[in-house]
């Protein structure tokens, strides 16, 4: 597990840690008289957000070395533990908010009855309190151990340099078993000296010069070089100098080294010093801006609620002015096809009141007809009456006429019986038979 990974692991871990505040912020914020258990497990989240930004912020810190694997998989582990009971918390608090459909909408939350179960609140804030425990010895750890990389980086360079001074002495014995010249020798030792052994290096070239007869004692060092000696004597003598001038220039490099030793010394207790203060600044700062970002938040979310909130109702208008466009074009639509059926009804209703109207007088003029025939029937049948009661009045008079005559013959006692008798052939005629007598009336 790299620090980019880890660093990874850390941001997703802080985000769902700071969605979680910020819900329970604004649960605490909205209900009256919000349960202390709610208050003290945004509390204990507040922290665990905090040590893990310390822990993010460690581990993105320049680094010396590279962090130590046994730690990588410490806090593996306990990532894998943080977000288990990072989940468990969201699951409840899930459970506690309810989601209204409004035309703004928002999210309420339920005030009438609670859905959190506190033992299990309980429990997870002692879940959290512990891990932010471990964290924090991981975080302590980690310091410790740059600490230690710290001392183990200056005993390198301790090392650096004690390698430093045995190659200048290797350089010059090399140009001296190499036999090179006196200038050659003076211009690698100019080289190589310090600044020190450069300022050292005039006041011993000024010295006098030591007459032949005397004898260099283990302190002093003759520069002069006699005429009469032979070119072994100077090389002899150009050692000894060189010799002298190694010791001081080890001398004075030995002391640097000791100055630059107690120095990092110092400033090691300074950096510590320095750093206790810089973490208390840091969780100073990070508590500020913590604070500066839940109200940034806020205010965020204020916005952002008033931006969703006027888009809704840009929203809303945009389809209340297509809908409203819809059916004015739908009405006017219909009014058409209604216009439209009217005159093929009014065609349809024209052509059937035709139709009606020639059947109509069809059957009238039928019906006159039949009423003509019947006018003619009738006085037809009026002039067969007329007729036929002519007829009947005929015959009574006749009838009458009869019985007169009988009376008569009766008056006059005659013998026998009147028959009357009517044919159709001899009509109006009667043949009336009395006797031997037979006479038509």
């Amino acid at each position: 597990m790299d620090p980019l990974s880890v660093t990874a692991s850390v941001t997703g871990i802080c985000a769902v840690t700071a969605k979680l505040i910020s819900t329970l912020s604004d649960f605490v914020d909205n209900v009256q008289e919000a349960p202390k258990e709610v208050r003290a497990l945004n509390a204990d989240l507040a922290a665990f957000y905090s040590t893990f930004t310390r822990v993010r912020l460690a581990v993105e810190t320049p680094r010396i070395s590279k962090i130590p694997d046994g730690w990588m998989e410490d806090f593996d582990k306990l990532t894998a533990v943080c977000l288990e009971t990072l989940e468990q918390i969201k699951e409840i608090v899930d459970k506690a908010v309810v989601t209204e459909t409004t035309s703004t909408a928002t999210q309420v939350w339920k005030t009438v009855k609670m859905t959190f179960k506190f033992k299990r609140i309980e429990i997870l804030r002692l879940r959290l309190v512990s891990q932010v425990a471990v964290l924090s010895v991981l975080l302590e750890t980690l310091d410790e151990s740059r600490d230690q990389y710290i001392e183990k980086r200056l005993e390198d360079i301790h090392t650096k340099v004690e390698e430093l001074v045995a190659s200048r002495q290797n350089i010059r014995e090399t140009l001296v078993v190499l036999d090179q010249n006196d200038d050659a020798s003076r211009q690698a030792d100019y080289i190589l000296q310090d600044k020190t052994s450069r300022r050292t290096q005039p006041l011993l070239e000024s010295r006098p010069p030591v007459p032949e007869t005397a004898q260099p004692g283990p302190s002093t060092i003759s520069s002069v070089k006699p005429s009469s000696a032979n070119h072994g004597t100077d090389d002899a003598g150009d050692n000894l100098v060189k010799a002298g001038l190694a010791f001081w220039v080890t001398l004075v490099f030995a002391i640097l080294l000791a100055l630059i030793y107690l120095s990092a010394l110092l400033r090691h207790s300074d950096c510590m010093a320095k750093l206790g203060q810089l973490r208390l600044d840091c969780k100073t700062v990070e508590e500020q801006t913590w604070i500066q970002c839940r109200t940034d938040n806020r205010q965020q979310l204020k916005q952002q609620y008033s931006e969703k909130q006027e888009e809704i109702e840009q929203k809303c208008r945009r389809d209340k002015t297509r809908l409203q466009n819809e059916c004015t074009t739908r009405q006017e639509n219909l009014e058409e096809g209604y216009r439209k059926e009217r005159e093929q009804l009014e065609q349809k209703n024209t052509k059937e009141m035709d139709q009606v109207k020639s059947e109509c007088g069809r059957e009238k003029q039928q019906l006159r007809q039949t009423c003509q025939k019947e006018k003619l029937l009738k006085q037809q049948l009026e002039l067969k009456l007329t007729r036929t009661k002519g007829e009947l009045d005929d015959v009574t008079s006749t009838l009458r006429r009869w019985e007169y005559m009988q009376q008569k013959f009766e008056s006059h006692n005659a013998v026998g019986n009147c028959v009357c008798s009517i044919d159709e052939s001899t009509w109006p005629y009667v043949l009336f038979s009395w006797g031997d007598w037979e006479f038509t009336l």
